[in-house]
């Protein structure tokens, strides 16, 4: 999958460099690849969130704690893989 984000990368800095207008299929893996990088980006910060919101009292940075102590770095990603 890596190898895919890659060439769609690639397609589009050199689209941009060379100042071509992108075509519908790379205009719609551009779309998926931002979305995924939202997602990437995003879900530890619902996965905080949700557990702060479950777990009265405690701050974020406790959860933050607990998270990488007990599930690591998988933790925060809990839920974005079916």
């Amino acid at each position: 999958m890596h190898h895919h984000i890659r060439i769609i990368v690639r397609l589009l800095c050199i689209c941009v460099v060379c100042g071509n207008e992108l075509t519908s299929w790379q205009r719609a893996m551009s779309a998926c690849a931002g979305y995924f990088a939202a997602q990437i980006a995003s879900t530890p910060l619902e996965v905080i969130k949700t557990r702060v919101q479950a777990r009265a009292g405690d701050g974020p940075f406790r959860v933050i704690k607990e998270i990488a102590r007990a599930e690591g770095p998988v933790g925060f990603y809990r839920g974005f893989f079916p």
